[in-house]
């Protein structure tokens, strides 16, 4: 993403509680930029994404951080019901499965795990994405 310091000003920033492997924060700064004015897209540029196979945290948190902050993010407003849905549905589908034949460079029982736990303080009223870091 590339932004122009003119077009979103200095009270759009990167959410802070989206911590560690701040999973749909370019969604969430997008969106709320958005509303500031109008977002350009231009099929002719390209983009690198330098992700790193072994990822930046654990198997476990990153699988966290892959259903909380939907979830998060759609009581902010920014994330749709739908979104967060198909984020939570998608996650637990392709780490649960994949659980059994993980690929070598992917932790898919730590995302699992992460999920379920995820989904367990979803549902006991805990959602907040910064609870990752204890994990």
């Amino acid at each position: 993403m590339a932004f122009r310091m003119s077009a979103i000003g200095t009270d759009i920033r990167f959410d802070e509680r989206l911590v560690l492997y701040g999973w749909l924060e370019d969604k969430d700064f997008s969106r709320i930029a958005k509303k500031s004015g109008r977002l350009a897209k231009c099929d002719t540029l390209f983009g690198v994404h330098l992700g790193l196979k072994q990822g930046r945290v654990s198997g476990t948190k990153f699988g966290y951080s892959q259903i909380v902050n939907p979830w998060y993010l759609c009581r902010k407003g920014t994330l749709s019901a739908k979104e967060a849905w198909s984020n939570t549905i998608k996650a637990l589908a392709v780490n649960g499965i994949k659980t059994f034949r993980p690929e070598t460079f992917i932790d898919r029982r730590g995302r699992f795990k992460g999920n379920v736990v995820a989904v367990r303080h979803l549902l006991s009223g805990i959602c907040r994405p910064e609870k990752v870091a204890e994990l």
